[in-house]
């Protein structure tokens, strides 16, 4: 540990003060020569161990930060994907509603009455259960956005 030109120029100032009478130990000044030395000894001896530990808390709170925004980056991206995903069996559903739609149209201008009965009896059964599996579908497609979405918020709330 070397030595710098200011601690030299202080302690001789120091020695002055004292030798001229100019600096006079008393209680005030005891307490503070005790507290300046303190202060400096905590801060050479301690300065790394308190930069560690505030560096080390700062890591961790990083730490958490950063799994906290990639949690939330996919639990987005999985919203998107579902969302994504609903609307093009919506999509897929309305397209087939419509075909069935024209088709029955067609089928019921082109067959005699007689037939008439038993394809409307057919068609509509055929609605039945694509209407049901439609409804079957939206509501397994809700059901899993709601455990994708909702279940975590509400969890992430409760910790």
């Amino acid at each position: 540990m070397m030595i710098k030109p200011y601690q030299v120029l202080f302690i001789i100032l120091f020695a002055i003060s004292i030798f001229t009478e100019f600096l006079v130990f008393n209680e005030e000044v005891l307490l503070a020569l005790c507290f300046l030395s303190f202060v400096v000894v905590a801060f050479n001896f301690f300065n790394d161990t308190v930069f560690d530990s505030l560096a080390e808390r700062a890591s961790k709170f990083e730490a958490e930060l950063l799994s906290a925004f990639k949690a939330k980056h996919t639990s987005i991206s999985y919203q998107a994907t579902q969302l994504v995903l609903f609307k093009s069996v919506f999509e897929a559903l309305s397209l087939f509603e419509t075909l069935a739609d024209k088709y029955n149209l067609f089928i019921i201008e082109n067959i005699k009455a007689k037939q008439l009965d038993q394809l409307s009896a057919l068609t509509l059964s055929t609605i039945f259960e694509i209407s049901l599996s439609e409804k079957l579908i939206a509501s397994s497609l809700l059901k899993s956005y709601l455990n994708a979405s909702v279940y975590p918020i509400i969890f992430s709330m409760v910790d």
